[in-house]
């Protein structure tokens, strides 16, 4: 939906973790278990509702006529995130509902009801109520609504609005279900809480077992600009997250994102149970690198001689432990494609077909440099257009960047193999300053933060100090 960002079950304060007992949910039974709270948060739709959002619009639109800055006031968007319980299987329910008035009836706010669905989730309800000003009200069903097929699984479903003029009133509603028995739940999850018009009120709510663990992902001085609230309904817990009257985001050339900000919301599962199982995520960082220690050596065999071949041939009549480096970054990154797919491919397939993911070609880059002689570690770094980064939030998401560390003798040198504009030595702007963790092997990681360049500088003589 139109404004919505990524909308995912969230987080809601600074340091707020969320715990209760460890062990499996003995409360589950073979019937479908729900709050009691979801009935009065997924109301249905109401025309008296619309009448009564009409003299808002009014108000809105006279002071628009008179500032003429934005082409939507938003009067109400509600994201409900629930996790279903039916025995041994688990849902994800996710009801959206956006409700806001036009003042540009060329805007993309007037144009269609646009929403994606992502991959294994399927549309549960959908629908639009446009309430012309002085006309009558017109409803989209879900019937109207055309589907469209995209990359990795994703679907568009769209309906173009017929006769929308100044001061329309738009309403739209969309349900999803995600079902998964393989307890594939999302670890990392967040919510933007401000949006690109002003909003007179934005909520996220969240409903889960009070047996899961949770916690929040600490955003810095701007947590307490949320106001959030925790309820307990026997083995359920609601948590809800509500600011009125937000101004909207400008989002400009050169401005801050509305990530760095920090006016959002995230969080990841720490432990979750259905029925017999269990799982629990990371809690500390040495269990990512011990997985990229996996994605380097797990798709290999001790007797394939691929890498080892392909690394000789790139730096054929080169002695110069330098030359290799630029010989084989070179290589990667003239000669492998990203593919932003989720297929899972070994490096022999990445070599053969010249694609592979940006975790794939950065391992890739790791192994042909370490076979050629020259130090590399693969290294992740926090992106600065994420906000602030949180040590104690341990997840993937917190470190976004993939890069290689490569040393010759005392040189350093940070590489992005995947970036063809950027050359060795370069450190993209929103890396710079930022922390950075380097996997050398099994249990072996080391912290350091990415320098900060100046302009016009030699990039590719900058040295870097791991400590």
């Amino acid at each position: 939906m139109r404004g919505l960002g990524r909308v995912n079950p969230t987080a809601w304060a600074a340091s707020l973790i969320f715990a209760g007992a460890v062990g499996g949910v003995s409360a589950c039974s073979s019937s479908v278990i729900q709050a009691p709270t979801t009935a009065s948060l997924q109301r249905r739709f109401r025309p008296e509702r619309m009448q009564g959002a009409q003299r808002r619009a009014a108000e809105l639109l006279k002071e628009h006529r008179r500032t003429k800055r934005f082409p939507a006031h938003v009067l109400l968007r509600r994201t409900v995130d629930e996790h279903i319980l039916n025995g041994g299987l688990w849902s994800l329910q996710r009801s959206m509902v956006l409700r806001y008035v036009v003042f540009r009836p060329r805007s993309k706010w007037a144009k269609s009801f646009v929403f994606d669905v992502p991959q294994h989730w399927r549309v549960q309800s959908a629908g639009a109520f446009v309430q012309p000003l002085g006309g009558k009200l017109r409803v989209y069903r879900q019937s109207d609504l055309h589907e469209e097929k995209g990359g990795r699984g994703r679907r568009r479903f769209k309906v173009a609005y017929a006769r929308v003029n100044e001061g329309t009133l738009i309403e739209e509603r969309v349900v999803l279900m995600l079902t998964n028995a393989t307890l594939d739940i999302p670890w990392y999850t967040r919510q933007a809480m401000r949006m690109a018009v002003p909003a007179d009120r934005l909520e996220h709510h969240v409903i889960y077992p009070n047996l899961w663990r949770m916690q929040a992902k600490r955003n810095g001085p701007v947590d307490a600009k949320i106001a959030v609230n925790v309820k307990d309904y026997g083995m359920w817990r609601h948590v809800s997250a509500v600011r009125q009257n937000v101004p909207a985001f400008a989002s400009e050339p050169l401005s801050p994102s509305l990530w760095t900000t920090g006016e959002y919301l995230a969080s990841r599962l720490q432990y979750f149970a259905v029925g017999m199982r269990q799982a629990r995520g990371p809690t500390h960082w040495q269990q990512l690198g011990n997985a990229v220690t996996q994605l380097l050596h797990g798709k290999r065999r001790w007797f394939d001689r691929t890498i080892s071949e392909a690394s000789k041939a790139i730096v054929a009549g080169k002695r110069d432990p330098w030359q290799r480096l630029l010989a084989i970054d070179r290589y990667v990154r003239e000669q492998v494609r990203v593919d932003m797919s989720s297929r899972q491919r070994s490096f022999r397939e990445v070599l053969r077909t010249r694609r592979g993911s940006i975790n794939q070609v950065t391992a890739l880059t790791v192994l042909l440099l370490r076979e050629a002689g020259v130090g590399a570690d693969f290294t992740l770094i926090h992106d600065a257009r994420d906000g602030v980064f949180d040590e104690g939030f341990v997840t993937i998401s917190e470190l976004d960047v993939r890069a290689v560390l490569a040393s010759v003798g005392k040189r350093t040198v940070l590489l992005f193999p995947y970036l063809r504009h950027v050359a060795p030595g370069e450190h993209p702007w929103w890396v710079q300053g930022q922390r950075a963790m380097s996997v050398r092997g099994w249990r072996k990681v080391k912290w350091w933060t990415v320098p900060v360049q100046k302009a016009r500088h030699d990039r590719s003589d900058e040295q870097l100090e791991v400590s």
